[in-house]
């Protein structure tokens, strides 16, 4: 093997703890290790890149970067024999299938700008191999960090007082004191006593006797036998706190009943592994009412998602999302803008965005597996570093934990909207509606214009709740009284697309409990929404005074302007703070003002605004040209820069802390705020079911989801990474959220 210049004056960068190692998966598109080509890791940055005919990232990100060397990995699977009898259990321990076991695993070092491999053995190079291929692969290390949920202690663990000391049996003998099971045993970690523990999924047993002894006694601390690890891990629950536990000193307290804590082997799952099986196999059924399989399909817009572990809320979101052209186009456009790989792709929306649009709609990742895999489906795509990215962050979305997918769905919504102000290209407009609120006082009549087992009930009934008229307490501005007023909600514009979500939990005892209710959609699977559209005020009708208008003095909290001006600064700028930062708390301001001590408008006099039209501020035309060039909405830079005065500065602070609202600008004309013709939606509201998703288990927080699909008229089911053409009935009723378009 030879060596090049580019080899004899490579610098080497040591792969230390903590740093990535993209060695996996490219970081602009879907390619792999078991791609064609493999996967080329920079011996510079520890980036990946395909080698493609398509893309070739690696080579982009070589020129761009100046980088020259790789190290090229390709994953072969080794041949699996068939018919060959399973190995006799002697005894339970939980073994890892390792890598190696499964693949053969090649390397070549190759150099880029002259287009050769280079000899592998060459300087340091061969343990920088090493130290690459041992290290955490970026994708294991999003994982460790996403499974380790934070189990602290408690002061029922840190406290905890023992009996006397006590040897228990063998484990082998051991069984619970009050039945004879010898699995799933919780031993009391105050007085030794095992009882088995409550009934969990997968056909393990339990009688919850480990609970009654708590019941009991008040003996809160139990740990899981077999679950005991030599480094010091095993599962500890607090009945008391009613959750899984640390305890710091578990050696010790183990020891105290005979138990040598650097013997154990594991033998059981924990109960983190126990959820992961259950919702990586709970499944819907893949066959047809007579058995016969469901046909897979594939090609594009029939890519899976592989189940990163409760991650199936994700991909079932995900696919709606790419489903719509206005979403999937914008990104589609962008997949050979190489330069989006120009700063840290795994770490950049648009390239991730772009990334996920052509792994599931280019077709290329949708494609058979090798027919001596025992895996029946396609591979699909595994989108970890788009899972990283879009959950950093999020207190649930970055855990692997199981989520509800309408929670993510309006969170991923809110992630796109965010972002694409730096572009102004943001796709999601098309589910975007205005809702009318109606009041109605029942002194004046004058109106307020502002923007188990159950029966089945039909879906128009549903959506009736929305509109349907109540009675609240209202202080009516025309009869200085308060009073009541009949209020009622319906939509003033209609969406392109319409997402519905059906609230199907219910708190039992502060339980939620899932209805299993059925929702019967029209045969045709049609809505019409025409009966939900608001007329605006009508003939007849007066207006009442506006009843939301803005206070002479800006509200704030006095106790936050209290502590501020404790620490020195003035009222005038603490008011400014509170405002800015939409009255979010004393930190939250403290650090505003930190930001801006040498900002002298700060102490300019806070403009007191008209009840009536905003004290004639308007939006200087320069600044709003400024701001809408940023990125961010004309009618709410206009709304920005009234709020703040004309200053921009405070006017960016101001679009960033309202970026989630829907700002309506109020005419600075003293005139009665009837709305126009063209603001009312007068087209016809009918919609058409077009996907839905469904969630199967006990709780949102358990369970599987799933989403159907419909592509030129044909409905395909999609299950992670298993795609199928759905022939029979489909089962709308079970629905949690539904999908429609606008005809």
């Amino acid at each position: 093997m030879s060596v090049c210049e580019h080899l004899t004056n490579f610098v080497y960068n040591e792969v230390k703890y903590g740093v990535k190692v993209y060695k996996d998966e490219c970081t602009q598109c879907f390619d792999t290790q078991d791609s064609e080509n493999g996967i080329n890791v920079c011996l510079t940055c520890f980036n990946g890149g395909c080698s493609n005919d398509i893309y070739n990232h690696s080579l982009y990100h070589s020129q761009h970067f100046k980088h020259p060397l790789v190290l090229n990995i390709k994953r072969t699977p080794k041949p699996r024999k068939v018919d060959e009898p399973p190995q006799k259990i002697t005894k339970l321990e939980i073994v890892e299938e390792k890598e190696e076991d499964l693949y053969d695993i090649n390397t070549k070092i190759k150099c880029l700008v002259c287009n050769k491999e280079l000899n592998r053995t060459y300087g340091k190079l061969p343990e920088l191999i090493d130290s690459i291929l041992l290290a955490n692969s970026s994708k294991v290390q999003n994982e460790i960090n996403s499974w380790e949920e934070e189990i602290v202690s408690c002061t029922h663990t840190e406290n905890l007082e023992q009996c006397e000391p006590k040897k228990l049996e063998e484990q082998s003998l051991a069984h619970c004191s009050e039945c004879e099971l010898r699995e799933n045993l919780w031993l009391c970690m105050i007085c030794g006593n095992l009882g088995c523990g409550r009934q969990q999924y997968g056909g393990i047993g339990g009688n919850g006797h480990a609970l009654k002894h708590f019941e009991t006694t008040g003996h809160a601390v139990s740990c899981k036998l077999g679950t005991i690890t030599p480094e010091g891990n095993a599962d500890i629950y607090c009945y008391s706190c009613n959750d899984s536990k640390l305890d710091n000193h578990l050696a010790d307290h183990l020891n105290n009943f005979g138990i040598n804590i650097k013997s154990q082997k594991k033998t059981e799952k924990n109960i983190t592994e126990l959820q992961i099986e259950q919702n990586m196999n709970l499944d819907i059924k893949m066959t047809t009412k007579d058995g016969k399989e469901l046909e897979p399909v594939y090609g594009p817009g029939f890519t899976g998602i592989e189940n990163l572990g409760n991650s199936c809320y994700m991909a079932t979101i995900i696919q709606m999302m790419f489903a719509i052209p206005e979403v999937a186009q914008r990104y589609l456009d962008l997949s050979f803008d190489q330069s989006l790989g120009d700063y840290k792709p795994a770490e950049s929306y648009l390239c991730q965005m772009t990334k996920m649009a052509d792994g599931l709609l280019s077709g290329r990742y949708s494609i058979p597996i090798d027919k001596n895999s025992p895996q029946k489906f396609q591979k699909g795509i595994s989108p970890f570093m788009f899972k990283s990215l879009v959950g950093k962050g999020h207190p649930e979305f970055s855990t692997m934990k199981q989520q509800d997918a309408a929670e993510y769905y309006q969170y991923f919504l809110q992630y796109i909207e965010l972002n694409e102000k730096k572009f102004g290209n943001d796709p999601t407009t098309v589910f975007k509606f205005s809702l009318h609120e109606r009041l109605q006082c029942k002194q004046s009549n004058k109106k307020d214009e502002e923007g188990n087992e159950y029966e089945p009930v039909s879906f128009d009934t549903c959506l009736s709740q929305l509109a349907l008229e109540e009675t609240v307490e209202f202080n009516c501005p025309n009869c200085k009284t308060k009073t009541e007023a009949f209020k009622s909600t319906k939509f003033l514009t209609f969406p392109k697309y319409l997402v519905t979500k059906m609230e199907r939990m219910k708190l039992v005892n502060w339980v939620p409990q899932k209805l299993a209710i059925p929702i019967i959609l029209p045969e045709d699977k049609i809505v019409n929404l025409d009966n939900y559209r608001s007329k605006g005020l009508q003939e007849g009708e007066e207006e009442l005074e506006n009843v939301n208008e803005e206070e002479e003095e800006p509200a704030v909290n006095e106790e936050v302007v209290s502590q501020l001006m404790e620490m020195g600064f003035s009222r005038n700028r603490c008011v400014r703070a509170i405002m800015a930062t939409d009255n979010n708390g004393a930190e939250v301001a403290m650090n505003w003002l930190f930001e801006r001590m040498d900002d002298p408008s700060l102490d300019d006099p806070i403009e007191k605004k008209s009840k009536k039209n905003g004290g004639g501020v308007t939006a200087n035309a320069e600044n709003v040209a400024l701001l809408v060039d940023m990125g961010f909405s004309s009618t709410k830079v206009e709304k920005a820069l009234i709020e703040t005065n004309n200053n921009i500065e405070r006017a960016i602070d101001w679009l960033s802390s309202h970026f989630e609202d829907d700002i309506e600008l109020t005419s600075n004309q003293d005139t009665t705020d009837k709305m126009d013709e063209d603001e009312i939606d007068n087209k016809p509201a009918k919609y058409e079911l077009i996907g839905f998703v469904t969630h199967m288990g006990t709780s949102a927080q358990c369970g599987h989801y799933v989403i159907h699909l419909r592509h030129e008229n044909k409905w395909y089911l999609y299950n992670d990474e298993k795609v199928v053409k759905v022939t029979e009935e489909l089962p709308t009723e079970n629905a949690y959220m539904y999908l429609f378009k606008r005809l």
